[in-house]
C-alpha cells in the first residue's frame, strides 16, 4: 500500500511511500479566477519524490495517476491546496526593520484570508511582537504545510552578471512567464508591500 505526502515547504513537494513498486504520473493544475490551468507533469516510482520549482502561492490541484493493463491510466490520489486551521511559516528575508513590518503585516492579511496557524521567522521578532502569530528562530520543513520566503531576490539577469551559472530562471508554464521562481514579478518595479504580496497570492497576477 502506498501513502502520499504533499507539502509546500517552500514549493509543491510531492512524495510517494510504499511497497507497492510502480510508476505515477502527477499532474500539477492551478485554478486561476476559477479555472484550472495545467502547470507541470512529472512521472515518479515509489519511495521517491518529486518537486515542482516555483517557491510563491498557487491555488494548487495535484493528481495522481497509476497505469495497469486492465485499467489503463487511472487516478489514485488529489489534493487540493488547502492551510485553513494548518501550520503556515512566513519567513521575512530582510535586514530592513521598515520591509519586515510591512511584510508582517501582508503576512497578517495572509492569515486573515487563510485562517491558517501562522508562524513567523525574521530578524526583527522582538519588534513585531504579535499574540495573533507563533515567532520562530529556526525553521524545520517538516513541520508545516507551507512556507513562503519573502523577499527581494536576484532576477535571471543579475545572478547571470555575477556568476557564470544560472540559478535563477525564468519560469515558463504552458500559460504565463514568470519572472523567477521565487519573485513573480521583477520586483525593482514594485513598492514594498507588493513584493510580498506577490509572493502570498494577495496580488492576483
Amino acid at each position: 500500500m502506498n501513502s502520499y505526502k504533499i507539502t509546500f515547504n517552500s514549493r509543491p513537494k510531492i512524495e510517494i511511500v510504499g511497497d507497492v513498486d510502480t510508476t505515477h504520473l502527477i499532474e500539477i493544475y492551478e485554478y486561476r479566477d476559477g479555472v484550472k490551468e495545467f502547470v507541470k507533469d512529472f512521472t515518479i516510482r515509489t519511495n521517491h519524490f518529486i518537486s515542482y520549482v516555483r517557491e510563491w502561492y498557487g491555488d494548487y490541484h495535484i493528481d495522481v495517476y497509476n497505469f495497469n493493463n486492465e485499467k489503463g491510466l487511472y487516478k489514485v490520489y488529489e489534493h487540493i491546496y488547502d492551510d485553513k486551521f494548518k501550520k503556515v511559516l512566513i519567513n521575512l528575508e530582510t535586514k530592513s526593520l521598515n520591509e519586515s513590518i510591512v511584510w508582517f503585516n501582508c503576512a497578517l492579511e495572509y492569515k486573515n484570508i487563510h485562517d491558517c496557524e501562522l508562524y513567523i521567522k525574521s530578524n526583527h521578532n522582538d519588534e513585531l511582537k504579535n499574540n495573533l502569530v507563533t515567532f520562530v528562530n529556526d525553521v524545520n520543513d517538516n513541520d508545516y504545510y507551507a512556507i513562503y520566503n519573502i523577499g527581494k531576490y536576484d532576477t535571471e539577469y543579475e545572478w547571470s552578471g555575477r556568476f557564470t551559472e544560472m540559478l535563477y530562471n525564468f519560469v515558463l508554464t504552458k500559460n504565463r512567464t514568470y519572472c523567477s521562481f521565487r519573485n513573480p514579478r521583477d520586483w525593482h518595479n514594485l513598492s514594498i508591500d507588493d513584493v510580498a504580496n506577490d509572493i502570498l497570492g494577495i496580488n492576483k497576477i
